[in-house]
């Protein structure tokens, strides 16, 4: 892709540092020297930059997270605000009869009671804010991809804590508008391997798409700055 750290570097001036988030590269400087830092994920790493009193900036190195005592202060301090973040997340918000699967493998392979609900509650909001749209609400429809969905919800209970364990990531509702034609080629494409894996599993609601596992799918060109090939025809995927 063309949206990295190092290449916000190579078409800005201007910037001393990049300290690199949510990256899984571990580096303190680009192949070429460029002053980028990522610490890799699952807190593999601590990245440290030094700045002097100049506020330049005087070194910057990574120190491996294994091994490293905790300080009791901090500890305190996380302890805390963690204590204060449950006692909001941990509110009682509805019931579920069933539980709502969160299994990677599913999520990201066929249509799971989770993602038909996540996909229903987008239609619903949509649905109650007409003014959001701009033909009135005939002809909405709302797709979650599975790679979204991160985790499972326990019959009983359901907590705000429970929601934000299976969308972690502060997604926000986009509205489009498409072709039947433009529609078609998204679900094909999103499903160009099912049943194999694939983030972009899309769970919808609004209508009933099926997907003929057994033809192959014709790829056409990439798309831009992806891995994803265009279908050159629709093969696997019909919409009722």
């Amino acid at each position: 892709g063309k949206n990295r750290s190092l290449d916000v570097y190579a078409g800005t001036e201007g910037i001393d540092f990049i300290i690199d988030g949510h990256s899984h590269t571990v580096m303190t400087s680009g192949m070429d020297g460029e002053p980028v830092q990522s610490t890799g994920t699952r807190f593999a790493n601590i990245g440290v930059v030094v700045v002097d009193d100049k506020a330049e900036i005087e070194d910057h190195y990574l120190i491996a997270a294994d091994g490293l005592e905790s300080d009791s202060e901090v500890a305190a301090l996380t302890e805390e605000i963690k204590e204060k973040v449950d006692a909001k997340y941990n509110e009682v918000i509805g019931y579920s009869e069933v539980e709502l699967e969160g299994e990677r493998e599913v999520n990201r392979s066929r249509m799971t009671n989770n993602g038909m609900i996540t996909a229903d509650a987008l239609l619903w909001y949509i649905s109650n804010h007409p003014e959001l749209i701009n033909d009135g609400t005939d002809g909405v429809l709302s797709i979650q991809v599975g790679g979204s969905l991160r985790a499972e919800i326990a019959q009983g209970n359901v907590t705000k804590k429970d929601l934000f364990t299976v969308h972690p990531f502060g997604n926000t509702v986009n509205i489009v508008y498409v072709t039947g034609a433009e529609l078609l080629e998204v679900l094909e494409a999103s499903t160009f391997c099912t049943p194999s894996m694939i983030g972009g599993y899309p769970h919808t609601s609004g209508i009933k798409f099926t997907i003929d596992t057994t033809m192959p799918y014709d790829n056409g060109e990439l798309y831009p700055n992806s891995t994803y090939y265009r279908p050159a025809s629709i093969n696997r995927v019909t919409i009722e």
